[in-house]
């Protein structure tokens, strides 16, 4: 049974094999798709070879052949193979008949160059235009923050690379100096007044990109100019686009050192690839037939397309992949997007040997850098390890509260060492502990930049004794961190180190990367008050105040006795009826309510003297009110006089006078004052040596304390300082006593002063320093402006006297009623006593009294009654 299953599977499967074999027999033939390859004159094309898993390269080489020649063979042999695609170069004579071999054909152009040379409406270059090399040169500008960009032209070219660069320049909102001078195709038709004119116009503007389109003996005699002028090679950054890859390299002889040369990062082999693999992935995006047109070997005479063009070069112009020459893809007009360079250097050896060095590279605006641009002859990397040394100072090197594990590392921060001497359990030695911290700030986040630009590891560790480095000139030695650079313990400073002449007798400086000015800074401090404080009585002095009391009872006085004697008062009116009206109390109540403008009493005086009177005082005490307000509201006020106005203020210099201030001890601001000529400047540091503090902090807490009255230091610290504080106490005052600039500090003759001094140009001219000044240099307070006019919190220590004086007034009015309270007992116990003994005669004259009293009343009634009526019939008559 097994025996007969086996033989019959080996039948089916014979018979399988035999139909697979009759149907490829009679299957339809695949069709070879060809593509058309023309060779320029100038190309090299030994050992080159194409190769292709679906397409048939016809290759035509122009070698040694003429116009007519090129024509008749080019139309013979792609007509014959019909070539769906034909690639050749951009210009020139044989692009120029390329293209009008493939227009007659109508297929598409895949033209090979700089220049653009657009005849055909299919036409595709994969070549870098103008508009890329404008790319390249606006995206250097970026990268150094040049602000303007030289071209030296030999032929003037309406669409050449300045117009390019302008349009590029303003699509992108940047603003550039953009220049252009004709130098002439040689040095026998230069323009050298032109040329001197360009070149000093540039050296005004700054670092400028100089683009060289001319010839080198031109370019070098530019160069040359521009030396004769005083201007240094290194004030430009020399730019030159050569069409290297379709040409072999020339000598470098004549070639300008320190020229950077835009090279493209492909030759013309690897062009004709990424053309090849463009047609391929055309082909496979679908299917495609070939027309059975009549073939033709002559190009005068018409042609039907064997393939539908439109269509075909619609889905040429959508592929996009990453070939020999890089990412490729085309716009809507068949001009490449992306075009990759190499950035060469003209360098020297150390045999005196030039030679291009590749120094990074460039695609579209966007550009890198690779170290050795900055490094120059030393990128091996056991050498690329910096060991800094810094010192904490917030906020440019801002410090972790926490100490890292040796597993743990930093996240968004810099590792930082700190080594702190620790005693050892039970005996009298100590020793140094390892501590591994976080560190941020503005040094920092400049760090971040130079590893990027440099490429170099970073150990970076705190000095011991935490100074920034002084001079002892008994012992002739430094401390702090220039002692470290001294030492060879560290290969530079990361911190602000204040550039001056003193320490750079012994040490190098980069470019500075901050700049400040020294300032005083007053702080408030904790302001006395007495325990009893009789501030309010402080607009007015004694004889004022009691000039004051004095006139206000005599006008009392005066208008009681005027309102008492005029025939007009209160007193000889309705005599007997309003005699006791304004008596003393009354008139009292007048005067003072006049005095404080309050409504204590009803009554007023009658008579026009006595009112005349009232009126003259009432003027008088709001003048007196007046002023004593403003005078009050102007010593409550918390804006003092100033204590100092200027470093030359006698306060400084006058040992006696109390007034205490200091800086930063064995800082740059100290040594202003310690190593200057001048002897005033000298005897200001010998007053504030008693008081120099070691930390900002230290600074701050003596100055609110009251400890210190001023402080000195550079900005921007000291106005980080002054806006920081809560309430805005603090304020700056005066000029600048020095203006100066902070750099990172090296040892003599370290191999990375000039690269990294390099790299602070470039960032400053980036305006990259002012992004960091405001992200780590703003406060609270802007500059302490609010210390000036800000008023002081008032406590109850301020008004302590008027609450005394209130009390006072109180307990001498409470004594006051009981005394009223008292006499009052007496008077009405004496009267009672009194009544007991009168006879009841007395009584009946009392009765008699009383009965007066109402008589007159009801007379005034009736009077009033009487005056009522006749006001009353006057009106009636009136209105009849």
């Amino acid at each position: 049974m097994r025996k007969a299953l086996s033989r019959s599977s080996l039948q089916w499967t014979f018979f399988l094999v035999f139909i697979l074999y009759v149907s490829s027999s009679f299957a339809i033939p695949k069709i070879p798709f060809n593509v058309g390859i023309l060779l320029d004159k100038t190309w090299n094309t030994t050992n080159v070879s194409f190769s292709s898993v679906n397409l048939q390269p016809v290759i035509l080489s122009t070698h040694g052949l003429g116009f007519e020649e090129i024509v008749t063979q080019g139309c013979h042999k792609f007509s014959a193979k019909k070539i769906v695609s034909l690639i050749g170069p951009e210009g020139g004579l044989v692009g120029g008949v390329g293209q009008t071999i493939a227009q007659h054909f109508s297929i598409p152009y895949i033209g090979l160059g700089m220049r653009v040379n657009k005849m055909h409406d299919k036409h595709v270059n994969l070549s870098p235009t103008i508009s890329a090399q404008a790319e390249a040169i606006i995206g250097l500008a970026i990268e150094f923050g040049s602000p303007c960009i030289g071209i030296f032209m030999s032929s003037q070219d309406p669409a050449g690379i300045s117009h390019e660069i302008r349009k590029k320049a303003n699509s992108l909102t940047l603003k550039f100096n953009i220049n252009e001078v004709m130098v002439g195709r040689s040095v026998q038709e230069y323009d050298f007044l032109a040329i001197s004119r360009e070149a000093l116009v540039m050296n005004r503007s700054g670092y400028c990109i100089v683009v060289l389109e001319c010839g080198k003996s031109m370019a070098t005699f530019i160069q040359q100019v521009t030396d004769s002028l005083g201007i240094p090679l290194g004030k430009f950054l020399w730019v030159t686009f050569d069409d290297k890859n379709l040409t072999p390299q020339d000598d470098v002889k004549n070639v300008p050192v320190g020229i950077l040369w835009m090279r493209l990062s492909y030759n013309w082999i690897d062009l004709v690839t990424d053309g090849l693999r463009l047609v391929d992935k055309t082909l496979q995006s679908q299917q495609w037939t070939l027309n059975s047109s009549t073939v033709n070997t002559s190009c005068l005479q018409p042609v039907t397309s064997w393939i539908d063009s439109k269509l075909f070069f619609r889905k040429m112009i959508e592929q996009s992949f990453v070939g020999k020459t890089g990412a490729l893809s085309l716009s809507s007009q068949g001009q490449r997007q992306t075009v990759p360079y190499d950035i060469l250097r003209m360098s020297i050896n150390p045999q005196g040997q030039k030679f291009w060095e590749e120094v990074g590279s460039a695609s579209s605006t966007s550009v890198h850098l690779s170290s050795n641009f900055w490094t120059k002859n030393f990128s091996h990397p056991a050498s690329n390890l910096i060991r800094m040394t810094t010192i904490e100072d917030d906020p440019v090197i801002i410090v972790s509260k926490g100490v890292l594990k040796d597993s743990e590392d930093c996240t968004l921060s810099q590792l930082c060492i700190r080594f702190e001497r620790v005693k050892i359990p039970g005996t009298n030695k100590t020793q140094i502990q390892r501590l591994r911290k976080c560190c941020i700030g503005y040094a920092i986040d400049i760090l971040e930049h130079l590893k990027k630009d440099l490429g170099f590891n970073v150990e970076l560790y705190f000095v011991e004794d935490g100074f920034y480095g002084g001079y002892d000139p008994k012992t002739k030695t430094w401390n702090g961190l220039i002692n470290e650079l001294i030492q060879g313990k560290a290969d530079m400073t990361l911190t602000t180190l204040t550039i001056n002449e003193v320490r750079s007798r012994v040490i190098d400086y980069s470019n500075a990367f901050l700049y400040g000015e020294t300032k005083i800074m007053l702080g408030q401090g904790k302001k006395t008050v007495n325990v009893i404080e009789m501030g309010f009585l402080a607009p007015f002095d004694t004889n004022l105040w009691l000039v004051s009391l004095l006139a206000i009872n005599v006008t009392l006085v005066v208008v009681w006795l005027i309102e008492r004697f005029s025939p007009y008062g209160h007193f000889n009116t309705h005599k007997g009826r309003l005699k006791y009206i304004f008596d003393a109390s009354a008139c009292m109540s007048f005067i003072w309510s006049s005095v404080f403008k309050l409504q204590l009493d009803s009554v007023n005086p009658r008579s026009v003297s006595a009112r005349t009177t009232s009126a003259v005082f009432a003027f008088a005490m709001l003048i007196l009110i007046s002023t004593y307000t403003a005078n009050l509201a102007a010593s409550l006020v918390t804006t003092e006089s100033q204590k100092v106005s200027e470093i030359r203020d006698k306060k400084f210099t006058d040992k006696s006078s109390g007034f205490k201030f200091a800086t930063l001890k064995h800082s740059s601001t100290e040594m202003v004052f310690s190593h200057s000529s001048d002897p005033e400047m000298r005897r200001i540091y010998q007053n504030m040596k008693p008081y120099q503090v070691l930390t900002y902090a230290e600074a701050t807490q003596k100055l609110n304390s009251g400890e210190l009255d001023a402080f000195i230091d550079d900005s921007p610290f000291i106005d980080l300082t002054a806006s920081k504080q809560p309430d805005c106490s603090f304020k700056i005052v005066g000029h600048a006593i020095t203006m100066h600039g902070y750099g990172f500090a090296f040892p003599k003759n370290s191999k990375w002063t000039t690269p990294i001094s390099q790299l602070m140009l470039k960032y400053e001219r980036r305006d990259y320093f002012r992004h960091l000044r405001k992200k780590w240099f703003t406060g609270v307070c802007d500059n302490s402006k609010e210390a000036q006019s800000k008023a002081y919190r008032m406590e109850f220590q301020h008004f302590s006297g008027l609450f005394l004086v209130s009390s006072i007034a109180f307990v001498i009015c409470f004594a006051l009623l009981i005394v009223e309270v008292f006499l009052n007992r007496c008077r009405r116990k004496i009267l009672t006593t009194y009544n007991l003994k009168q006879s009841p005669n007395s009584v009946r004259e009392l009765t008699g009294t009383n009965l007066a009293v109402i008589r007159l009343s009801v007379e005034a009634l009736t009077d009033n009654v009487k005056a009522a009526d006749r006001r009353s019939s006057t009106s009636t008559t009136m209105t009849i």
